[in-house]
Formats: structure tokens, C-alpha cells, sequence
């Protein structure tokens, strides 16, 4: 899965402020249909992020990459945990690395 997404806007102090980011995940089914697992996938995400690209000295932008698994114990519920690494290419770093958990019923 991949995405790419940019946002124009003009503010009171610059004419133009352009952010954009972009993604690109994969995860490979290891295990399906069990007594207790509907599916298992590790998964790996990589993505950046530039807050404002007209910006000369780039400060704010960064890049992620995160590990982790997703799981499905029956239809309709998804449980993922990944580890996040994010780096700051300019400017100093914000010490934002950890563990996601998120929780998905789909109806």
C-alpha cells in the first residue's frame, strides 16, 4: 500500500505554505485461518513528512520507518503493535521513537 498527499495554503505572513508526506507499507500473511488467529502479518511501513517545503533551511522535515505486527483473532477485529524510529534530517532531533498500539473494528 502506498500514498502520497500535498496541501496548499496561504497564511497572514507567507503566500504559500506547501506540506506534503507520503507512505509506502507491506505486510506478508505468515499465518491464516487457525482456531484462534483469522490472519498474523509482520508489517513494515516507511514514510516521510515535510511540514513546509518552501521552507530553505527544511527544518521539520522527517522520516519514519516502523516494524510490527497485525493480527486478527476473527472477522472484523484487527489488533497492530509496531515499533516507530523516526529521524529529523535538520534541526535538532525530537526524541519521538516508541511503540504504536492501535485497536480496529471494522462494521
Amino acid at each position: 500500500m502506498a500514498e502520497y498527499g500535498q496541501l496548499k495554503f496561504g497564511t497572514p505572513v507567507y503566500d504559500t505554505v506547501t506540506q506534503f508526506s507520503g507512505y509506502v507499507s507491506a505486510g506478508y500473511t505468515v499465518l491464516k485461518n487457525t482456531e484462534y488467529i483469522k490472519f498474523l502479518q509482520p508489517v513494515f511501513r516507511y514514510e516521510h513528512f515535510d511540514p513546509w517545503k518552501e521552507d530553505p533551511t527544511r527544518k521539520g522535515y522527517r522520516e519514519s520507518v516502523s516494524a510490527g505486527l497485525r493480527y486478527s483473532p476473527f472477522d472484523g477485529w484487527i489488533v497492530k503493535a509496531a515499533y516507530q524510529i523516526t529521524k529529523e534530517l535538520y534541526g535538532p532531533g525530537l526524541a519521538n521513537n516508541g511503540f504504536a498500539g492501535e485497536v480496529v473494528f471494522e462494521f
